[in-house]
């Protein structure tokens, strides 16, 4: 989910399935900071 108003956006993966910083790593890479990451264990 993308919010161009709030300037953020939301990325919702399988932790147990993505290495989460390497997401973070190529996000970064494209030129996007990552401020913020939390991990939501509902299942």
């Amino acid at each position: 989910m993308v919010s161009h108003r709030e300037a953020e956006a939301t990325i919702k993966v399988d932790i147990f399935n993505v290495d989460v910083k390497e997401l973070k790593e190529v996000t970064e890479n494209t030129g996007y900071s990552v401020e913020t990451m939390y991990f939501n264990t509902e299942i």
